[in-house]
C-alpha cells in the first residue's frame, strides 16, 4: 500500500480546467533552475477538461481558449 503525502485536492481555475493535485507537497524538479540558479519546484497534479472541448479527454489539452469557455457570473 502506498502512503500519499496529502489527500488530493480539486481546484477550479477561472474560465479554464479543473486542476486535480494528488501530491500537494512541492517536490524538485530534477536538472530545471531559475535564471538565479534555484532550483524549481513544483506539485504534482493533472489538468481536467471543464469546458467540454478537449480533443484529449478527460484531460485538458488547453481547448478552452479557442471555444471562448467563460466561469458562469
Amino acid at each position: 500500500m502506498c502512503a500519499m503525502a496529502s489527500k488530493p485536492k480539486l481546484a477550479c481555475l477561472p474560465n479554464g480546467p479543473y486542476h486535480l493535485l494528488h501530491d500537494t507537497e512541492a517536490a524538485s524538479v530534477p536538472n530545471l533552475r531559475r535564471a538565479s540558479g534555484e532550483v524549481c519546484v513544483t506539485v504534482r497534479g493533472v489538468a481536467l477538461c471543464r469546458c467540454g472541448g478537449s480533443k484529449k479527454k478527460p484531460f485538458c489539452d488547453g481547448s478552452h481558449w479557442n471555444v471562448g469557455f467563460r466561469d458562469p457570473a
